[in-house]
């Protein structure tokens, strides 16, 4: 069941995010390649407008991970493992 430990694998990486970040689900779940930048996630709609989150170095070996995950030539740090040109949704 690979599709499933995908996911779950994936989710894990989105709560590991959410904890240290302090950001909304939403957030972790759309954010961009090009919104990873330096120490910060440059976060252009959230609930507050622009706005740039410090990382961890928990979060950033999350991302790194994700970044260099095979297959990562989306815009999205989270695909959907059903359609790779939208992010991540539960699927």
């Amino acid at each position: 069941m690979q599709y499933v430990s995908g996911c779950l694998g994936m989710q894990a990486d989105i709560i590991r995010l959410l904890l240290p970040t302090g950001c909304r689900k939403m957030e972790i779940v759309r954010l961009k390649r090009r919104e990873v930048a330096d120490r910060h996630l440059r976060l252009k709609d959230s609930n507050i407008g622009p706005s740039a989150v410090c990382r961890s170095p928990e979060a950033w070996a999350v991302i790194e991970r994700r970044l260099a995950a095979p297959g990562m030539k989306n815009e999205y740090v989270f695909l959907s493992p059903i359609n790779p040109e939208r992010h991540f949704a539960g699927d």
